[in-house]
């Protein structure tokens, strides 16, 4: 089972265990955490999950979510990209102890919790074989990316070789005139002994620079011609191990894994139970009847609420006739608001069970459901598996699931891309459903190239977002990774920072954009601190793993408890970053912040982004507000549209 290590879940769980005790703690049986108003048949709250891609840092995500597991949250939606979805296929691929023991499998081979399995895969597999393309690439990959500068030292070895290049370049010059210069001093033997010695010193330099860039040359050629078709590595190794680990779940079939999901649903369905209550049971709508709209005084916190009960009433309806008692303008209203929010929420809590128990689509169901996100580079589209997976395979559900996530952690020229031959015998239902999709009658050709999902999407966090759905049921949470400093900005003043400029932009853009434009999930979303780590470093030291692990736990820590935890006490978390236990039989330990000065990131430490703590209750409130804002920015939008239109000709 372990492949060149003797690390075990045990280490990495031992390492954080204070972390789960400091929780407990702060959330006792008779004050405990809540979460999310959906709770399973086994007592757990279900939230959504969203993780960020990053390659080695999928570690980090194994800590986040198993703190959360710890917390008794379960996850009812997952999505994910590159690293995010291997730790989400996983995920949704095992099973707890107590899940194994009612769906009727071995429960010896699980954990507590499904995070610890994952970890088990994570830390048994030699990441170095993910590395799998000639040893020559491999030693050289290696070599670069074992620091988190790596990068930084490659490109200042290529800058010293420009030097040299230079050199080189002058040297040519310089020979010509040497020799010019020995032929018009012949007659004076002093002059040309000095000539003739430059002229020996420059031709030696010459040679050796010649002979160096003849085997740079050579090495370069070399490596090209042992490269994978547009790629370094060819990524079977990977797939190898997620198909073992999938067979060996039983899950090495796409049917069988919809099967699994499916089974789950059915066996721990999920209850709607609004912050611990009771569940609500089923209740007789009062349809409301409509006061004239042309006189909205006649409207009063009672009728809005019997509107909001009432599920024929559109939300922009409600939203306005909230929005006109209560005007963001009017500090009165606002004040008065407060007073009747919980009025309010009940209202819309009941509005959810009528829609439940009427079964409507949207707001009256629950499904388990995962979402894997690739580039595909052949039609320049984002793709999302398994709800795409028709366009690619048709009705051919024998294939491994292994195939998506090949597909969304294929680095482009890191990894050859994943290819997918369209089968012809499956042609028919895969250009219907292209025809479905694009409206058009595409001409698909014989494949379709894949790349690492995060050239499009590298956090999907919109793929759970339902607009329509004013009070949350539960929440999405979303952990991304390599916390940045967004108060300042990166220069560009090398090609290869424009380079690199430009790929991060297309990378990241399209998540932040959602984000600046969705900022409730700001309350939701949090960034792990990866340290000194290097995303592509495959040669992680046991020590290292542990470390990524107590990172991703810590945030997850800090985000569970900040509303409830003192200044002091979330400092004291940071603080035993210094001496995390590593192997408790030899009761070593180990500072995360290598012996540097103690920082730990986080968006709920950064004075600058604001107070972003979580609570479940403040949430729900905050998801109302927004509801309310919403006829604000349609106005805003119509009267910046007007301006547009009245601006003067030129």
């Amino acid at each position: 089972m372990p492949e060149n290590t003797t690390i075990t879940p045990a280490v990495f769980t031992g390492a954080v265990e204070h972390l789960v005790e400091f929780l407990e703690q702060k959330f006792p049986a008779g004050d405990p955490l809540f979460i999310s108003d959906i709770k399973d048949s086994l007592g757990r709250q279900c939230v959504d999950l969203v993780q960020e891609g990053g390659g080695v840092y999928g570690i980090a995500l194994a800590g986040y979510t198993y703190i959360l597991e710890k917390m008794n949250i379960t996850f009812m939606k997952m999505a994910g990209t590159s690293a995010g979805s291997i730790n989400t296929l996983l995920l949704a691929s095992v099973v707890t102890k107590e899940e194994a023991k009612k769906l009727g499998l071995d429960e010896q081979k699980y954990y507590p919790t499904r995070s610890e399995k994952v970890l088990e895969y994570l830390a048994h597999k030699n990441l170095n074989d993910l590395v799998d393309g000639h040893p020559a690439w491999r030693k050289l990959i290696l070599k670069i990316f074992t620091s988190k500068d790596g990068m930084k030292r490659f490109f200042q070895k290529l800058s010293s070789w420009k030097k040299w290049a230079i050199v080189t370049g002058l040297l040519f010059v310089l020979m010509p005139l040497l020799a010019l210069g020995l032929g018009f001093f012949s007659t004076n033997a002093t002059v040309t002994k000095i000539f003739w010695s430059i002229t020996c010193i420059a031709a030696g330099l010459l040679l050796v620079l010649l002979i160096f860039w003849l085997i740079l040359f050579l090495f370069i050629r070399f490596l090209y011609r042992h490269a994978e078709r547009l790629g370094i590595n060819p990524g079977s190794d990977f797939e190898k191990w997620i198909d073992k680990i999938l067979t060996e779940n039983k899950l090495d079939t796409i049917r069988l894994f919809k099967e699994k999901i499916k089974k789950e649903s059915e066996a721990f369905f999920p209850k709607y139970a609004p912050c611990g209550k009771k569940e609500i049971q089923e209740k007789s709508e009062n349809l409301a009847v409509l006061p004239d709209a042309r006189n909205p005084d006649q409207f009063n916190i009672d009728q809005i609420l019997a509107l909001i009960v009432n599920n024929s009433i559109s939300m922009d309806y409600i939203s306005d006739k909230l929005n006109e008692i209560y005007p963001a303008a009017s500090a009165d209203a606002q004040k008065e608001l407060n007073n009747k929010m919980s009025d309010i929420i009940t209202a819309f809590e009941e509005r959810t069970c009528n829609a439940i128990n009427q079964k409507m689509p949207g707001p009256g169901t629950f499904s388990k459901e995962v979402v894997i996100v690739a580039s595909d580079l052949t039609n320049e589209i984002k793709v999302e598996f398994p709800g795409m997976h028709r366009m690619y395979w048709g009705d051919n559900l024998d294939i491994s699931p292994a195939c998506y996530v090949r597909a969304s952690m294929s680095v482009p020229f890191f990894f050859k891309p994943f290819q997918v031959s369209y089968d012809k015998d499956q042609m028919h239902a895969i250009q219907e459903e292209w025809s479905n999709y694009s409206k058009v009658n595409k001409n698909l050709g014989e494949y379709a190239l894949f790349v690492d999902g995060g050239v499009l999407s590298n956090f999907p966090i919109n793929v759970f977002n339902v607009p329509t759905i004013p009070l949350p049921r539960k929440p999405t949470i979303g952990i991304r990774l390599e916390y940045d400093d967004q108060s300042t900005s990166d220069p560009v003043n090398n090609l290869g920072g424009f380079a690199l400029g430009m790929i991060s932009t297309m990378r990241f853009f399209y998540d932040r954009d959602f984000l600046l434009k969705n900022e409730i999930y700001r309350k939701t979303v949090r960034t792990v601190d990866t340290g000194n780590i290097h995303w592509l470093n495959f040669g992680l030291t046991d020590q290292q793993k542990v470390e990524l692990f107590y990172r991703g736990a810590l945030t997850a820590t800090i985000f569970i408890a900040k509303h409830r935890a003192t200044e002091t006490e979330i400092a004291g978390l940071c603080e035993k970053g210094k001496a995390v236990k590593f192997k408790n039989e030899q009761a070593e330990t180990f500072s995360i912040y290598h012996d540097g000065p103690e920082n730990f990131k986080s968006e709920d430490l950064d004075k600058l982004v604001g107070n972003v703590s979580f609570s479940w209750d403040e949430y729900k409130k905050l998801r109302i507000r927004a509801l309310l804002e919403l006829p604000i920015q349609k106005q805003n939008l119509k009267d910046q549209a007007s301006a547009f239109k009245t601006l003067p000709k030129k």
